[in-house]
């Protein structure tokens, strides 16, 4: 098996296929695209769980995987209440590590309003990085469920934020040295500080009251991963402006050093949104302060298309994230 998360192929045939059990308690299942589960409704509320696992890198590891697996519920129009959280530690940590750690993750739960509901933690010879995982709880109401499955042709993408944030955020703390022999400590501290604004929870919030209609997360493979999975969950095409989809030129710099594609790597903190009217729920969304960009369209067919200076480029299932190749780059390139 090659390292990172599984292909769409070997998901489905391996995963999916063994496990796919209908017994009428889920709304919305595993698959592909689906970030979270959806449980049958009790009492007006449907619950809501996801999961989000941080590995290969030594610092911030919480505060990502936290803020991820509550974007996933944000994404299903839920909105988080508590969290478990599974630590594994290297043998090279120590208490002071673990306890900078949680105080991480405490700081962070209350950024975004959540509970730490236990916190499992263990040290495991063979690790070389903290593996941290967090199982999310949420709930979203029945007039608030946003779906991938309500897609349809016509409806408008809207993408908030930038491409390959929180991928560059993540470079920037772990390959820190290395990047300091080409940028000011300036320049990488304005990417470092972008570690803080990876939540996409109150985005995701106005988002519903306008009535969007599907919202997916851009994790592990980018923008162009994240597009693909709307288009397979749905069973749509589409067609994107590669010069709309917003990026910073601090990312763009940093991937270049370490010849990796931007638009290839987790930038969790971003959301891809569909609905009707996209540039009307991007203004609102602008009006609160919420950075939002229209770049593209969803098209009936199969067709999944990226308009980039005059070709047509077809996406492609995702494969391993491009950020692994950063973390674990040692010739540098640029």
């Amino acid at each position: 098996m090659k390292f990172g998360r599984v292909s769409e192929s070997v998901y489905k045939r391996s995963i999916w296929n063994c496990l796919n059990q209908k017994g009428g308690k889920i709304c919305q299942d595993m698959g592909v695209g689906m970030d979270a589960c959806i449980h049958s409704k009790t009492d007006g509320i449907y619950p809501v769980t996801s999961v989000a696992t941080v590995t290969g890198v030594r610092r911030f590891g919480c505060r990502i995987a936290l803020n991820r697996a509550i974007n996933y519920l944000a994404a299903a129009g839920a909105f988080g209440k508590s969290a478990w959280v599974t630590f594994l530690m290297p043998d090279w940590f120590m208490e002071s590590d673990l306890r900078t750690a949680m105080e991480e993750l405490r700081d962070t739960a209350e950024e975004i309003g959540v509970e730490i509901s236990g916190v499992y933690a263990e040290t495991l010879s063979g690790v070389e990085s903290p593996v941290v995982t967090v199982s999310a709880y949420g709930e979203a109401g029945r007039e608030k469920r946003v779906s991938l499955k309500q897609i349809t042709a016509g409806m408008d993408i809207v993408m908030t934020k930038e491409a390959g944030t929180e991928g560059a955020v993540m470079l920037a703390f772990e390959q820190e040295e290395k990047l300091l022999k080409r940028f000011t400590p300036s320049f990488l501290d304005q990417i470092q500080r972008l570690l803080f604004e990876i939540s996409s929870v109150e985005e995701a919030k106005e988002a519903v009251s306008c009535g969007v209609r599907a919202m997916h997360v851009v994790g592990e493979g980018g923008v162009f991963g994240a597009l693909w999975e709307i288009g397979e969950a749905a069973g749509v095409g589409m067609e994107v402006d590669w010069k709309q989809i917003p990026i910073r030129q601090e990312v763009i710099e940093v991937c270049e050093f370490f010849s990796i594609n931007p638009y290839q790597i987790t930038s969790a903190g971003s959301l891809l949104m569909v609905t009707e009217d996209g540039y009307d729920l991007a203004e609102k969304l602008r009006r609160k302060g919420f950075a939002a960009s229209v770049i593209g369209h969803i098209l009936a067919g199969k067709d999944r298309v990226v308009l980039q200076e005059g070709e047509r480029r077809f996406l492609e299932p995702p494969k391993m994230d491009e950020l692994r190749k950063g973390l674990k780059e040692e010739k540098i390139g640029g």
